[in-house]
């Protein structure tokens, strides 16, 4: 196994995706923003890592699909 770390995206985001229908724990609120527990936990660990990420959400089935077609860095 290498344990070397990745090399950070080309743009300097880390690009999140979450599922938007799973309350409370990601969700899309009702202004359209990604939401919930997991999202905020995200967030908070980016910022002490004074990382820029972006969360987006996605229906459940459509996370990997959207990972392995390079639209996000995680899910």
């Amino acid at each position: 196994m290498n344990d070397a770390p990745l090399p950070p995206p080309p743009s300097g985001e880390i690009r999140l995706l979450a599922d938007g229908d799973f309350a409370p724990y990601s969700f899309q609120s009702s202004s359209g923003a990604p939401a919930g527990l997991t999202v905020e936990l995200a967030l908070a660990a980016c910022k002490e890592a004074r990382m820029t990420c972006t969360v987006a959400t996605r229906p459940y089935a459509e996370l990997l699909p959207a990972l392995a077609r390079g639209e996000a860095d995680a899910v």
